[in-house]
């Protein structure tokens, strides 16, 4: 869990307004090296900060940050077990999950809390991991989970979902949203992780989440696979990756690339 580039700009992305709360899982690492950190602002950095804490507050115009984690080990603002049933006293603008999810077991109950503790309005905001990230978390998670989850059905409006490639700091890829029949496959020759962004709408009692591809009679679902040729390739990728990290990113239909700025 950490505050590197690209998690920087998805957070100055999505907060737009000043003195707005933050809730965070987990204190947030602070992982920039020194260029990032004066291609972001010298001034906003602390000599020897470990934690993101103060420069997040100062560079986004917070009115405060809080944190929760389940044990004591790197000093949150509250000791809470997001695999339990929370009860906090206080509502967020912005709920983050910096790199939580994948290490949570009962990632129903995390999502339920972040939701819960989230005002109406507010948004929510994930960066987690999505492939070749096997050993590093117990899940890696599909863009599906969360179009499902955070859909107008179930309180939310607005959910963007990108892929980004840890090895490129100049784009992320837009994800188009699944339509009911649809299943979306994606292989990637080199770490892949994805980021959220839903806004609250409405407080709903139950989720409604099903898989698009599964909630249609429509005999002719649609199933976006790659071509022979990209499939060929991805046979090869440890010497396209070499060459063109982002190959199979650029090719695919489902994604928009947008340049990160």
């Amino acid at each position: 869990m950490g505050i590197n580039f690209k998690t920087f700009k998805w957070l100055e992305k999505n907060i737009n307004h000043e003195n707005l709360s933050l809730g965070v899982i987990g204190r947030q690492d602070l992982n920039l090296d020194n260029f990032e950190k004066k291609k972001i602002g010298s001034k906003f950095f602390l000599n020897n900060d470990n934690y993101a804490d103060s420069f997040l507050l100062k560079k986004l115009k917070l009115s405060k940050i809080i944190s929760f984690d389940k044990s004591n080990y790197e000093k949150p603002t509250f000791i809470k077990n997001f695999e339990k049933e929370i009860y906090h006293d206080h509502k967020f603008d912005i709920f983050f999950d910096g790199g939580s999810l994948q290490h949570i077991y009962n990632i129903p109950k995390a999502l339920e809390n972040i939701n819960k503790l989230t005002k109406i309005g507010g948004k929510i905001l994930h960066t987690v991991v999505f492939n070749n990230f096997q050993g590093f978390g117990l899940y890696q998670l599909s863009p599906e989970i969360f179009f499902s989850i955070y859909s107008e059905k179930n309180g939310f409006e607005n959910t963007k979902i990108y892929l980004v490639n840890n090895d490129d700091d100049k784009y992320w890829y837009r994800v188009s949203s699944l339509n009911s029949g649809e299943k979306y496959n994606f292989k990637s020759n080199g770490q892949l992780s994805i980021f959220v962004s839903t806004e609250k709408k409405i407080e709903v009692k139950e989720y409604f989440i099903h898989q698009k591809f599964y909630i249609s009679d429509d005999i002719t679902k649609r199933e976006f696979k790659k071509s022979k040729l990209v499939n060929f390739l991805i046979y090869a990728r440890n010497i396209i990756f070499s060459i063109f990290p982002n190959f199979f990113l650029n090719f695919d239909k489902k994604l928009k690339k947008e340049r990160i700025e």
